[in-house]
């Protein structure tokens, strides 16, 4: 899996750039998550080799032009429950307000892969309980160092952020915690090869443990001939992201170190970008029993 996180921790420095412009001026952090998600829509970053060295870009994405009434206006398809519906541009799934269901009789979050913290501030800003110790868990420096400064701007939240590494993956920072959330969103999809190691430590944790995988695997669940699924299982080969993470889960479950509670193949997305559309799989792992 090492071959993405050189890329990931020069990208990750390039957007903590463009955070710092952002904290400068402002000093709300629903304003700074809202401009730093339009920034994201309009740009793209990317690198190339030159003279033996990697070059990180920053160009401008494809506008998302017309008026107000030409968006208002505008049908797109999106996927709800592997289903293709019309709805209109500006609909979003509540990720928030399902994980804090998941966390309302919890006593820690945790996010693997957590990126800037987005999920776990959104969480919070959504009516996330304020006594909920949430623990950003990332493995880039430059993400971690931006979850912390935007913490700043919400002293209320008791937040810790972490390293955390998939390939040699260490879960003690939720080992003094008995009821836990343990999520990821989009971030095992870039784990091309994941270890047994993971399911292994993670039965290792001493409370009872409740995850939310919410990863692009639908193709892994339900393999099919249908667009979705092709075009998942295509891109996923194509740019080495991961193709064994429902197996490994199946493993684990057969091992007896975690129990797969419910699974909802292709739960929400867009359907013009089949890597966004999401599969959640919920999994329990009950407390160890003290020796």
């Amino acid at each position: 899996m090492q071959h993405w996180v050189g890329l990931y921790e020069r990208i990750w420095r390039t957007r903590e750039a463009v955070f710092d412009d952002l904290l400068a001026s402002e000093t709300s952090l629903p304003r700074v998550i809202a401009l730093y998600t339009r920034f994201e829509a309009c740009h793209q970053i990317f690198q190339t080799q030159e003279n033996g060295a990697w070059v990180i870009h920053v160009s401008t994405a494809e506008a998302d032009t017309g008026t107000a009434l030409d968006k208002f206006e505008r049908r797109g398809g999106i996927v709800a429950f592997g289903k293709t519906i019309e709805a209109p541009p500006h609909y979003r799934f509540d990720m928030a307000g399902m994980l804090n269901d998941f966390a309302a009789d919890k006593d820690c979050v945790i996010e693997l892969g957590a990126g800037y913290g987005k999920r776990l501030f959104e969480m919070f800003l959504g009516g996330g309980a304020k006594d909920l110790r949430y623990i950003a868990a990332e493995p880039t420096a430059a993400g971690r160092r931006i979850t912390a400064k935007l913490s700043r701007l919400v002293p209320d939240m008791s937040l810790d952020v972490a390293a955390f590494d998939f390939a040699n993956p260490c879960f003690s920072p939720v080992h003094g915690f008995s009821r836990i959330l343990l999520f990821t969103s989009w971030s095992l999809m870039f784990v091309d090869a994941l270890q047994d190691s993971f399911f292994a430590e993670l039965a290792k944790i001493p409370g009872e443990v409740t995850c939310v995988f919410v990863e692009p695997v639908g193709f892994q669940i339900n393999p099919s001939n249908d667009k979705i699924s092709l075009d998942q299982r295509d891109t996923a080969r194509e740019r080495r992201w991961n193709l064994n993470f429902f197996q490994k889960l199946l493993d684990a479950q057969a091992a007896g170190l975690v129990e797969i509670e419910a699974i909802s193949t292709d739960m929400f997305g867009p359907l013009d970008d089949t890597s966004s559309i999401a599969s959640v799989c919920v999994v329990t792992k009950p407390a160890l029993t003290p020796p």
